[in-house]
């Protein structure tokens, strides 16, 4: 203190504010230790907040000439193209993906399928 200033420092604007800070800061710092505390008890606990596991893919009927080899895929829609090479050639064939059924096949001239 200077000695021509009579002023209490803690009746000061400046003095209020910062209290105010320091007490929202600390209010935070609960929280967020309140947070963690959860979270490990949850990871602990095992439980995950009701999520299942996803549901296993649905297993194909399709099946590709014996000794094709798969040159490419590609998804459209529902709908899963399957580009295979053979023996006999270059062949296409279609499945539905809900259902996991074959729609239709593309084969090669001569191809036994």
């Amino acid at each position: 203190m200077t000695a021509g200033t009579a002023e209490d420092p803690k009746a000061t604007t400046t003095y209020r504010v910062l209290k105010a800070v320091v007490i929202i800061l600390g209010i935070l710092i609960v929280l967020a230790f309140s947070a963690l505390v959860v979270g490990v008890a949850v990871k602990v606990s095992g439980r995950h907040g009701g999520t299942h596991p996803p549901a296993p893919a649905p297993q194909t009927d399709a099946t590709l000439p014996l000794g094709a080899k798969i040159t490419s895929t590609q998804r459209l829609g529902n709908r899963l193209i399957i580009v295979f090479h053979d023996a006999d050639g270059d062949g296409v064939e279609i499945v539905d993906i809900d259902t996991a059924r074959p729609i239709g096949v593309i084969a090669p001239r001569g191809a036994s399928k």
